[in-house]
Protein backbone atom coordinates (compact mmCIF):
# COMPACT_ATOMS: atom_id res chain seq x y z
CA UNK A 1 0.00 0.00 0.00
CA UNK A 2 1.47 3.52 -1.02
CA UNK A 3 0.10 6.92 0.54
CA UNK A 4 1.04 9.33 -1.65
CA UNK A 5 0.70 12.89 0.24
CA UNK A 6 0.69 14.50 -3.14
CA UNK A 7 -2.74 13.24 -4.06
CA UNK A 8 -5.30 15.58 -4.52
CA UNK A 9 -3.42 18.72 -4.58
CA UNK A 10 -4.31 21.67 -6.94
CA UNK A 11 -1.84 22.12 -9.76
CA UNK A 12 0.62 24.83 -9.97
CA UNK A 13 0.22 27.07 -12.42
CA UNK A 14 3.70 27.85 -13.38
CA UNK A 15 4.31 24.41 -15.86
CA UNK A 16 6.87 21.96 -15.10
CA UNK A 17 10.83 22.35 -16.43
CA UNK A 18 10.81 18.56 -16.86
CA UNK A 19 8.42 16.16 -17.38
CA UNK A 20 10.24 13.20 -15.86
CA UNK A 21 12.31 11.83 -13.12
CA UNK A 22 14.41 10.63 -16.13
CA UNK A 23 14.62 14.05 -17.81
CA UNK A 24 14.85 16.01 -14.23
CA UNK A 25 18.23 13.77 -13.62
CA UNK A 26 19.93 14.65 -16.44
CA UNK A 27 19.65 18.45 -15.68
CA UNK A 28 20.03 18.30 -12.14
CA UNK A 29 22.65 16.74 -9.61
CA UNK A 30 21.81 14.27 -6.92
CA UNK A 31 23.04 15.67 -3.57
CA UNK A 32 23.36 19.28 -4.88
CA UNK A 33 19.96 19.82 -6.50
CA UNK A 34 17.44 16.88 -4.74
CA UNK A 35 17.44 13.74 -2.49
CA UNK A 36 16.10 10.87 -2.12
CA UNK A 37 15.29 9.51 1.23
CA UNK A 38 14.24 6.37 1.75
CA UNK A 39 13.74 4.25 5.02
CA UNK A 40 12.66 0.68 4.74
CA UNK A 41 11.07 -0.77 7.49
CA UNK A 42 9.59 -4.37 7.60
CA UNK A 43 6.17 -2.87 6.56
CA UNK A 44 3.54 -3.26 3.49
CA UNK A 45 2.90 0.52 3.55
CA UNK A 46 5.24 2.98 2.60
CA UNK A 47 4.67 6.79 3.32
CA UNK A 48 5.65 9.03 -0.15
CA UNK A 49 6.35 12.58 0.11
CA UNK A 50 7.29 13.04 -4.17
CA UNK A 51 7.21 16.91 -3.69
CA UNK A 52 9.13 17.23 -0.38
CA UNK A 53 11.99 19.47 0.32
CA UNK A 54 11.56 23.17 -1.21
CA UNK A 55 9.27 22.36 -3.53
CA UNK A 56 6.40 21.77 -1.38
CA UNK A 57 7.81 22.98 2.35
CA UNK A 58 6.39 20.37 5.24
CA UNK A 59 5.41 17.59 3.16
CA UNK A 60 8.76 15.15 4.00
CA UNK A 61 8.27 16.14 7.55
CA UNK A 62 4.47 15.28 7.48
CA UNK A 63 5.08 12.06 5.77
CA UNK A 64 8.07 11.26 8.22
CA UNK A 65 5.92 11.58 10.88
CA UNK A 66 2.75 9.50 9.49
CA UNK A 67 5.70 6.82 9.03
CA UNK A 68 6.75 7.17 12.51
CA UNK A 69 9.08 3.72 13.48
CA UNK A 70 6.09 1.80 11.75
CA UNK A 71 6.29 2.68 8.00
CA UNK A 72 8.41 2.29 5.06
CA UNK A 73 9.46 6.38 3.73
CA UNK A 74 9.94 7.51 0.15
CA UNK A 75 10.67 10.94 -0.12
CA UNK A 76 11.64 12.87 -3.19
CA UNK A 77 13.37 16.39 -1.83
CA UNK A 78 14.11 19.59 -3.82
CA UNK A 79 17.33 21.30 -2.07
CA UNK A 80 16.90 24.36 -3.98
CA UNK A 81 14.41 27.25 -3.45
CA UNK A 82 10.70 27.28 -5.35
CA UNK A 83 8.86 24.80 -7.67
CA UNK A 84 11.87 24.30 -9.90
CA UNK A 85 11.92 20.32 -9.55
CA UNK A 86 8.33 19.91 -9.33
CA UNK A 87 6.96 17.49 -11.80
CA UNK A 88 2.95 17.10 -12.01
CA UNK A 89 1.95 14.04 -10.31
CA UNK A 90 -0.06 12.30 -13.29
CA UNK A 91 3.27 12.44 -15.57
CA UNK A 92 5.86 11.49 -12.27
CA UNK A 93 7.66 8.64 -12.37
CA UNK A 94 10.23 8.92 -9.44
CA UNK A 95 13.10 6.33 -8.74
CA UNK A 96 12.04 4.07 -6.24
CA UNK A 97 13.83 1.13 -5.11
CA UNK A 98 13.30 -2.88 -5.83
CA UNK A 99 13.27 -4.92 -2.79
CA UNK A 100 13.36 -8.93 -3.37
CA UNK A 101 12.86 -9.79 0.21
CA UNK A 102 11.26 -8.38 3.29
CA UNK A 103 7.47 -7.39 3.13
CA UNK A 104 7.67 -3.83 1.73
CA UNK A 105 6.73 -4.04 -1.91
CA UNK A 106 8.77 -1.02 -3.84
CA UNK A 107 8.07 -0.57 -7.50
Amino acid sequence: MICDLSAGRTAHPTPDLYNSFAELAVGETEGVHYQIRVIERASAIVIVAPHGGRIEPGASEMAALIAGEDFSLYCFESLVPGRRLHITSPIRLIPTPTRASGPSHWN
